[in-house]
């Protein structure tokens, strides 16, 4: 058989043979016929004949927002499996599938270097969460196999995610995700995760944790140029969203993130270059800290730690208890950050840590005589001290141009200051 190849010609083995090039290819319609070919040709003893299959495309889709370019696959079939050898500009790899029906053997897949280019976007100008609506194109994760798949190389966007190991078997409701890990010299990602109907409908769920040394290089690979100074990176998340793996969004993203990040400092990023980190506005927050206390944070926030939580819903992220801690002060957060309609309604209160410079200052300044006095204060008033210079701030709308409110102030004065970062 020979499609956009010119006149077929006879393969010198005793095998049917194809020779397929074009534009496009359709995986689930050719896996379709593929089937459809196994049911029609098996012989008496029900096994299928072998097949040898030399293809060439411009592009094939995996499903609505992954494809391969420039594709050249040698597909040989035996009674056993198809087996691919595939090579392209986005992967070079093998892929096994069973020939046999049932989900008892697993689809098999190792590439040596797999590049993909992922987009997950929500619509700027959105306000409300629309209901998801089933997609009558997406497979029954009932009726898959399970999948062994490894990729040394996993590149997204042009950037670099490490080494991939994913393993799923099939169970009654859907797919079972046992194994994910996913390695690279200054991270590693690991968890598991479903493909299951629920109730009435399907749903993909995730539970991932991430241990990274070097949260700057992540968050590169994540959203591109970044300067996200952290030593040290934890963090855990419990992710749900309806229908298929591909369909997650920011508008249909459940679940809830905890972690904690240690010895860094808050530096600029560009609010709209990642919707997680987009959760608090690190460059508004930096600079207007450094407005209102640069005798202590003259240099920017240099933390010890960042800890706190939020619940994803409804295209909306919320936090109660948000937490960064520094020698020069402590910050908290709590508030919605809307993941949907990029935008901010949160409370910022700044108590910096004033009674702990004192005696430092007494013994440097006036000697340690005075040092030891101002020790002595310093035990007696700690209380009041800690909260002598607090400050609370309302931070609203966009994430690009947030408006910052000093709604409190050392006196609980409701101040008419405004700025606009």
């Amino acid at each position: 058989l020979g499609i956009g190849t010119g006149p077929a010609k006879l393969p010198d083995e005793a095998i049917w043979y194809a020779d397929l090039r074009g534009e496009r290819l359709d995986v689930t319609a050719w896996r379709a016929l593929a089937d459809e070919f196994d049911g029609r040709t098996a012989g008496a003893s029900g096994t299928s004949p072998p097949v040898r299959i030399d293809a060439r495309f411009d592009t094939v889709p995996l499903g609505e927002t992954l494809a391969l370019h420039e594709v050249e696959a040698r597909i040989d079939a035996d009674a056993d499996a198809w087996r691919i050898a595939l090579e392209s500009r986005d992967a070079t790899g093998t892929i096994e599938v069973p020939r046999t029906a049932g989900r008892e053997r697993p689809l098999e897949a190792r590439f040596e270097r797999l590049a993909v280019e992922y987009a997950l976007e929500s619509d700027p100008a959105a306000t409300s969460v629309p209901e998801p609506e089933p997609d009558p194109g997406d497979p029954d994760p009932r009726t898959l196999p399970g999948l062994n798949l490894v990729i040394d190389r996993l590149v997204v966007n042009d950037r670099v995610f490490g080494a991939l190991n994913l393993q799923a078997q099939p169970v009654e409701e859907g797919l079972r995700v046992s194994r994910i890990v996913l390695d690279h010299p200054d991270w590693i990602v690991s968890g598991s995760g479903r493909w299951e109907k629920e109730a009435e409908r399907f749903v993909t769920s995730l539970d991932l944790a991430l241990d990274a040394t070097d949260f700057n290089r992540f968050t590169t690979a994540l959203i591109g140029e970044a300067d996200v100074q952290v030593r040290e990176t934890h963090l855990n998340a419990n992710l749900n969203w309806p229908g298929a793996p591909h369909h997650l969004s920011m508008a249909n993203l459940g679940g809830a993130l905890n972690g904690r990040m240690l010895d860094g400092v808050l530096t600029e990023i560009d609010p709209g270059a990642g919707r997680l980190l987009s959760l608090v506005n690190l460059r508004t927050l930096g600079r207007r800290l450094a407005l209102d206390f640069s005798d202590l944070l003259d240099e920017g926030l240099r933390f010890d730690a960042i800890s706190g939580s939020f619940v994803f819903a409804s295209g909306d992220a919320f936090t109660n208890d948000l937490l960064i801690q520094s020698s020069a002060a402590t910050v908290n957060i709590m508030g919605r950050t809307g993941l949907v309609a990029r935008d901010y309604d949160q409370v910022m209160t700044v108590n910096p840590r004033v009674s702990g410079a004192l005696p430092i200052a007494g013994a440097v300044l006036a000697g340690p005589a005075v040092g030891a006095a101002l020790l002595l204060f310093n035990e007696v008033f700690a209380e009041e001290l800690g909260q002598i210079a607090s400050a609370q701030y309302r931070i609203t709308g966009p994430w690009e141009t947030p408006q910052v409110e000093r709604i409190k102030g050392t006196d609980g004065a409701l101040p008419p200051a405004t700025e606009n970062r």
